[in-house]
């Protein structure tokens, strides 16, 4: 049963995360919200989704920027606020550390052109998609962190 709370109360902050890449997402910040200490936090969402909370963060919010490169004309300062990046240079960095790739080419290359609106943030965080890729991380996090116990335990 405490296991079950606890992948409630992470599977709800993953919610909120996504809904809030803007948002203070340290691990301290995170951690309050979970009503842990930093170093518990730290280490149960890594156990948990075999991935560290600034890695899961960044990768969040780039997902956020591509999206927005992709299907708005926004100007890159407004993208990497609402992606939670601060500065253009901050997104230009993440973009060429991942993709290899800055913005102007990622959104030449990429940019829908059928005219649909995106969707919004509250529709994508509760979307199956975004349900989906939840439940993935988990699973691929609990089958590491049985190979690394069946390991350790030879």
């Amino acid at each position: 049963a405490a296991q079950a709370t606890r992948t409630d109360r992470l599977d709800g902050l993953l919610a909120w995360i996504s809904e809030h890449p803007a948002a203070d997402l340290s691990v301290p910040a995170l951690a309050a919200r979970a009503a842990t200490s930093g170093r518990h936090f730290a280490r149960t969402f890594r156990d948990q989704l075999g991935v560290t909370p600034a890695k899961f963060v960044e990768r969040l919010r780039l997902d956020d920027a591509r999206r927005l490169l992709e299907e708005t004309d926004e100007p890159l300062k407004r993208i990497a606020d609402v992606a939670g990046f601060g500065t253009p240079e901050t997104l230009r960095r993440t973009l060429l550390r991942h993709l290899h790739v800055g913005p102007d080419d990622y959104r030449a290359r990429f940019a829908r052109r059928d005219g649909r609106s995106p969707p919004s943030r509250q529709a994508r965080a509760r979307s199956p998609a975004a349900a989906d890729n939840a439940i993935r991380l988990r699973g691929a996090a609990q089958e590491t962190s049985r190979r690394d116990h069946r390991s350790s335990a030879r």
